[in-house]
């Protein structure tokens, strides 16, 4: 049996007395396409960030292929191992869209290269690529202050295509965009090689984009796990029951 790409054994976050997340179980296949649906304040973002090793769990542990995240160095180990998309995109807004997305580099350069890439970009063709994946490689030399909102999305997409990790974890990815381009970056998220299929968690606010494109759906309510179901199963009762006021 193949070792799943995510483990959470009793994961749970807690800042101060506020629980954000209560202790969670569940595995995530390699290659699964998992949306995190929920009210504002669900937890969604919290169990991303606990996931990509943002948020050390309060209790309970949490594995990336097997290895526990606790044992995983900063930098070029962890970021072959999980990338993430925030929804503030984190962006240097006085550099271009192409320097921003050579910055998926940064986990795997040395000081010295990263340094470097300021003044005179390395790898321009693998910034230029993941732009065009994400349609925006005719901005590659704009400042990113000056893009709007959905071409920043775009870019913050682009960077983490270049640093190109097996699991990919994004908060809102397709929220500034519309229905067509939102389907053309999800793609974009999952497409690989043969050999190295990648796994995607995604908070979403769609939910008919996320039963459309999402292999399963996990509902979170207050920090806890409401339901847990293929995305064919996920009716509009548990749905109603998910988003009651």
């Amino acid at each position: 049996m193949m070792m799943p790409a995510i483990r959470l054994d009793g994961a749970e976050a807690k800042f101060g007395d506020v629980v954000a997340v209560v202790p969670i179980t569940l595995s995530i296949a390699t290659g699964e396409k998992v949306a995190l649906l929920g009210p504002s304040g669900a937890g969604k973002t919290t169990m991303l960030r606990l996931i990509g090793g943002e948020v050390r769990p309060s209790s309970g542990s949490i594995e990336l292929h097997g290895r526990m995240i606790g044992d995983l160095a900063p930098g070029r180990e962890l970021s072959s191992l999980v990338g993430m998309v925030h929804q503030q995109f984190d962006l240097v807004p006085n550099l271009s869209a192409l320097q921003n997305t050579l910055a998926g580099n940064l986990g795997r350069w040395s000081l010295g290269r990263g340094l470097r890439s300021l003044v005179v970009p390395v790898d321009r063709h693998m910034a230029i690529s993941a732009l065009q994946r994400v349609g925006i490689d005719d901005k590659s030399a704009q400042r990113t202050s000056r893009l709007s909102g959905g071409e920043q999305q775009r870019v913050a997409i682009a960077r983490v295509l270049v640093q190109d990790p097996s699991i990919v974890l994004a908060d809102e990815p397709v929220a500034s965009l519309d229905p067509a381009r939102s389907k053309e970056i999800l793609g974009a998220l999952t497409t690989d090689s043969p050999d190295q299929q990648k796994t995607l968690v995604a908070s979403m606010h769609s939910v008919e984009f996320a039963r459309d494109h999402f292999d399963r759906l996990i509902g979170l309510r207050s920090g806890s796990l409401v339901f847990d179901s293929p995305a064919t199963d996920v009716t509009d009762a548990m749905l109603d029951e998910l988003y009651r006021i």
